[in-house]
């Protein structure tokens, strides 16, 4: 059963590598008909992920299971169309994550709502205790994404594609713990 997580207004549908064939080889028909999502005829991917799309399909085949390196495509729970992108890859000894809304629909809280979904499980699926995103420093709405979501700014760095990043980090809140007698619940998007 593929996994799938909610939120107000999204469906986030974990990809996997034969998701990205399909998206790669232009097959509108076999994509819709694997994630349950609304293309349109162009099958663009969102900004900045054409390029990735053959080596995130490559480490999805490698890693399995891992929720560290898992890729989910955004939809609207109220048409099923493709909204976006986001997920998470390992870089040395940190988790990165990276986002992407089609444009038309950007500036609506789309990725931070999504994102939000996806740190909740992440932090529930593994033992990462912080997510860091590179952002490059004139990139305002990333900025802003970033922020709303916790994510404080620790540092710079040198990116080989985009030159000078941001690096923004956010740590896995302790769970407070349930009185005796009671369970305690947590589910992404709540």
């Amino acid at each position: 059963m593929k996994e799938r997580l909610e939120t107000d207004r999204l469906i986030l549908h974990r990809l996997e590598a034969d998701d990205f064939d399909a998206w790669l080889q232009g097959n509108r028909i076999g994509l819709e008909s694997r994630t349950g999502a609304r293309f349109p005829a162009a099958m663009e991917p969102p900004p900045l992920f054409e390029e990735d799309m053959p080596a995130i399909r490559d480490q999805l085949r490698r890693s399995g299971d891992d929720p560290t390196t898992s890729t989910w495509l955004m939809l609207a729970r109220s048409n099923g169309a493709a909204v976006g992108i986001a997920g998470f890859s390992q870089s040395g000894d940190a988790v990165l994550t990276g986002y992407s809304v089609y444009p038309a629909l950007r500036r609506i809280g789309l990725a931070t709502e999504g994102l939000q979904a996806l740190l909740a499980w992440l932090f529930e699926q593994s033992g990462v205790d912080r997510v860091r995103a590179t952002i490059p420093p004139d990139n305002a709405p990333s900025i802003r994404v970033a922020e709303k979501l916790g994510m404080q700014l620790v540092g710079k760095d040198e990116d080989p594609q985009a030159g000078e990043v941001l690096l923004y980090e956010v740590v896995r809140r302790a769970q407070p713990s349930a009185e005796p007698g009671q369970e305690s619940s947590s589910r992404a998007g709540a």
